[in-house]
């Protein structure tokens, strides 16, 4: 089947989406809660899969960035201090009795930030020690990224022994001639194995070059051949050149053929774009008032830094930028939407459901909002791609337990989604 065959034409004429226009009509879809035409707010487990704490309470991500260090030189990586300091053990504790005392939050995750953590093992040991030795104010969740090539001898054992109260997320860019381009030649170096034995519910995480965007299918199918679901995602702070924007709307046409043909794996994220977000703004416009950031940077989210300061996030720490961060907090309300909203935007189809990070928008246009317009026609790849992949998925639903387990209104917010993008974005992304 053609990209776009089936969808952007007929699609809309599928009894499948009849039957929703009607019961639109009739007010008749609700939202599962029995309230007719309210959207059911579907919460996401984190990453950490089935050590996740409860979705309804408060939970504040706190990082600390344990060593600035790494073993490797990533071609994407936006930290330019790669040996300038650790966080002590004390100076560790002393952030978590702080965080853990704080009364507007319920839950803490704790992630231990590098550099590359597992240069900071004879932190992150002795500190997790202490905090599992008693009881605390609250739940916990202790977690690190890591490129695993020392996740070997006595901090291999460390991790088995503690692998079900702390979870470790392996950076893993594809296959292995992908991961070596873009990660200083260390595939052979990581025991891919071992990550998932311990934490099998644990995604990876894929980071996507302008190198290695040609074999973007290619590499999930590699990750999803060892056992793993994973996040992918085009890395920022680089230079997106627009004659590659054809060849990743073909890479992603095959990495959605991939799922429909192995219902069983989650789509990763650059064909599962929220258009359920879009379609239910469009049939509900009160729904733009409940607009969310792309991320908790800077509310609730915390960074602590190896010179012990506190930032939104580690992209605005000293480490990531050179820009001038010390006053970030004070010159924007981290609470406040519309500091977020970028008016470039405006009547654009994927306003408000397109992802973004405010950190490199920061690095780059001394702005929280104002995002790389050279990333746009990709982003809008990643959206059309994804109308695809879930317009063939909801006309055979019983096939796919991701749509069908949703509810009547969700599924009426994706079709909703898929005919604006399919009409908004099919001339111009077919025209790439």
């Amino acid at each position: 089947m053609e990209f776009a065959d089936g969808i952007d034409k007929s699609y809309v004429q599928h009894p499948y989406w009849l039957q929703q226009v009607n019961q639109v009509k009739e007010n008749s879809i609700g939202g599962g809660h029995g309230k007719p035409g309210i959207l059911s707010i579907t919460n996401m487990p984190h990453q950490c899969g089935e050590k996740c704490m409860t979705n309804n309470m408060r939970k504040k991500p706190v990082q600390i960035t344990v060593t600035e260090k790494c073993n490797l030189k990533c071609i994407y990586c936006y930290e330019h201090a790669k040996d300038c300091g650790s966080l002590t053990i004390d100076k560790v504790k002393s952030i978590l009795v702080h965080e853990l005392a704080d009364p507007r939050f319920d839950e803490l995750e704790i992630d231990f930030h590098g550099g590359e953590p597992a240069l900071a093992f004879d932190v992150i040991k002795p500190v997790c020690e202490w905090l599992w030795s008693e009881p605390r104010e609250k739940p916990y969740l202790c977690f690190a990224s890591t490129n695993g090539t020392l996740i070997q001898g006595r901090i291999k054992e460390w991790f088995r022994k503690n692998a079900k109260r702390f979870w470790l997320s392996l950076s893993l860019d594809g296959t292995r001639e992908m991961h070596n381009f873009n990660r200083s030649s260390s595939y052979d170096a990581i025991d891919i194995g071992f990550f998932r034995e311990m934490w099998p519910k644990q995604t990876v995480k894929m980071t996507i070059s302008p190198h290695t965007l040609p074999n973007v299918a290619e590499g999930i199918k590699h990750i999803h051949s060892w056992g793993f679901e994973l996040t992918a995602n085009l890395a920022h702070g680089m230079s997106w050149p627009s004659d590659l924007i054809g060849v990743y709307r073909d890479e992603l046409n095959k990495v959605a053929d991939f799922y429909l043909s192995n219902p069983q794996h989650k789509p990763c994220r650059i064909v599962n774009f929220d258009l359920k977000k879009i379609g239910m703004e469009s049939l509900h416009p009160e729904f733009r008032k409940l607009r969310r950031k792309w991320c908790g940077s800077g509310d609730p989210m915390i960074c602590y830094a190896v010179n012990g300061n506190s930032y939104p996030c580690q992209l605005f720490a000293p480490s990531s930028t050179s820009a001038n961060v010390d006053s970030v907090a004070e010159r924007w309300d981290f609470t406040d939407i519309k500091n977020f909203i970028d008016p470039n935007c405006k009547g654009c189809c994927l306003d408000g459901a397109c992802p973004t990070c405010y950190g490199m928008n920061y690095f780059e246009s001394g702005t929280l909002h104002t995002r790389p317009k050279d990333m746009c026609p990709f982003l809008k790849c990643e959206a059309f791609a994804t109308s695809y992949l879930y317009g063939m998925m909801l006309a055979n639903k019983a096939r796919y337990p991701i749509v069908a387990e949703l509810s009547d209104a969700d599924k009426l917010g994706y079709v909703r989604g898929i005919e604006i993008v399919q009409r908004e974005l099919a001339d111009e992304v077919m025209g790439y």
